[in-house]
């Protein structure tokens, strides 16, 4: 009776496939997310029960020791893949919300994104303009001890994990520091936080050593020292040949240029809000992987 069980869950979830049901999830990616929140609670976390309509996950908040500031993981039902998020923004500044950062990811309307996927979301706080960042993860020591410390907490159920890292605005100057460590990387997503050649370098080198895949999003602007501009001259040097096409994403007009490990997501803006911020803060809602 058994082996016979075991032969109709392998055939169920090779036909049903892994995120088609809510009834039916692969052992290994469903104990790899119960094992990492069990190991949270234990590392002093305090893990709460959330729910965005039938898709439920939770939401983590502590400390990881060595690091100064809290960090936010978010865990979902399943977890193939784990993903370190740099904010670029000040906490409580704009758009509205209180200075922590659940309020945070619910300002910028993640939850849902954070839910669906099968991704672990790991958020360090950082203060003012990523000082934390800026001070506690600007090398590779930093980085180990930081990831050391991470693993301790989480149980070690994410060292078999792909690692992505993504950021937002001035985010994007860990994100370089990290690339530079060497670590390894599967997926880099940046929302409109390329400011400088050194950034642009970092991506560019990362994407031609290995097999990675490189998400940009950015606002449309002319401005020489945009992300935008940073972007064209990322791919410009990469020589990539994309396929273009226009979408619409969240009710927002996108240009979305692809190749097989590259995609840009340019948001277009009226000239009304040329001179507004808003639409630097709405890239990244509207383009966080899962939300469109």
């Amino acid at each position: 009776m058994t082996h016979l069980f075991f032969i109709l869950l392998t055939f169920l979830t090779s036909s049903v496939g892994w995120t088609q049901s809510w009834n039916i999830w692969p052992f290994s990616c469903m104990n790899t997310a119960s094992e990492t929140e069990k190991a949270l609670t234990l590392s002093g976390f305090t893990c709460n029960k959330k729910s965005v309509g039938p898709c439920p996950y939770s939401e983590c908040l502590g400390t990881v020791p060595g690091y100064p500031k809290p960090v936010l993981i978010t865990i979902p039902v399943m977890a193939s893949t784990f993903r370190i998020h740099f904010h670029g923004h000040k906490l409580g500044t704009y758009p509205e919300y209180e200075k922590d950062l659940p309020s945070m990811v619910k300002s910028f309307g993640l939850n849902e994104s954070l839910c669906a996927g099968q991704q672990i979301t790991i958020f360090p706080e950082s203060d003012g303009r990523c000082d934390t960042y800026k001070k506690d993860l600007n090398s590779r020591e930093k980085f180990q001890f930081f990831f050391k410390n991470l693993h301790s907490v989480t149980g070690g159920n994410l060292k078999s994990l792909p690692m992505h890292i993504s950021a937002h605005s001035g985010g994007g100057k860990p994100v370089m520091d990290l690339l530079n460590a060497g670590f390894p990387v599967e997926q880099v997503t940046i929302f409109d936080g390329t400011y400088s050649d050194e950034q642009k370098d970092s991506l560019v080198n990362w994407y031609k050593k290995g097999q990675g895949k490189l998400i940009l999003a950015t606002v449309k602007s002319d401005y020489q020292y945009s992300p935008d501009a940073y972007t064209k001259k990322i791919k410009k040097d990469l020589g990539l040949q994309t396929k273009d096409s226009k979408r619409i994403i969240k009710g927002r007009n996108y240009d979305v240029a692809e190749s097989s490990r590259f995609i840009h997501y340019t948001r277009n803006v009226n000239t009304s809000d040329r001179t507004d911020n808003k639409p630097h803060y709405d890239v990244q809602t509207e383009t966080w992987p899962g939300s469109y």
